[in-house]
């Protein structure tokens, strides 16, 4: 069996910042609701789960991250940071689906085979996407996708619901929901660290300068969609 890779992790998608480090020796985790203060606590972290696993930034072989959707403040954020530490070091990247973080997690830790991972997205619409256990891993159902809440379609088939887009689907698709809901599970690093491996280890890790974040929704339209919002509630 080949030696697991040591994959430092990165995320501030949401409200919360998490940074993990994966190795063959050792899971170290950091994790803290910290709204407006990524900036603050991302790099002390990767400090401290670097100095609890006895490790330097030169013995990590590739550094993920959280690529989205999710906030854009805090994908730029949490590029910007990888993006250094991996041309200091010179090491690749790889980014990793929010979503399929959240449904890896989730399945775990509910013990089922598939999630529907329904998230607000704001402006009347819905980060989707469903995956299902596959060995170690997961796999997608239905990939990421930005829809409106009236298009998603429940199935008896999704055991689990995971996201707080959930109360915005309509009452009859909420009530022909899987046999469990869970609410807002915040992407944890320790998830995003395991699903980079595999990509990680075929090969498909990235140069730092060639990467974007996975927004899903053209940043320039939701400025002019929230500016129009704005202007509707003064006038």
């Amino acid at each position: 069996m080949s030696k697991l890779p040591t994959i430092l992790a990165l995320d501030t998608s949401t409200d919360a910042c998490s940074v993990a480090l994966l190795s063959e020796s050792s899971s170290v985790e950091r994790f803290e609701q910290a709204a407006r203060q990524h900036t603050k606590r991302l790099l002390p972290m990767v400090d401290e789960v670097l100095t609890e696993a006895q490790l330097t930034l030169k013995d990590v072989d590739c550094i993920a991250y959280g690529a989205g959707p999710g906030s854009f403040t805090g994908l730029r954020i949490c590029l910007g940071v990888v993006q250094g530490l991996a041309f200091s070091v010179d090491k690749p990247v790889v980014g990793v689906s929010t979503l399929a973080a959240m449904a890896f997690q989730a399945i775990e830790e509910h013990q089922v085979s598939r999630c529907h991972v329904i998230q607000d997205a704001r402006m009347s619409e819905c980060y989707e996407a469903i995956w299902e256990r596959a060995g170690e891993t997961i796999t997608p159902v239905l990939s990421d996708r930005l829809i409106s809440p009236d298009e998603i379609e429940v199935s008896a088939a999704d055991e689990l619901i995971i996201g707080s887009g959930f109360s915005m689907i309509a009452e009859a698709q909420q009530q022909s929901a899987g046999t469990q809901f869970v609410g807002q599970i915040d992407p944890r690093a320790s998830y995003i660290a395991r699903l980079a491996v595999a990509p990680f280890v075929r090969g498909e890790a990235s140069v730092a300068d060639s990467v974007e974040p996975i927004y899903l929704r053209n940043e320039v339209s939701w400025k002019k969609r929230v500016k129009l919002v704005d202007q509707f509630k003064q006038s």
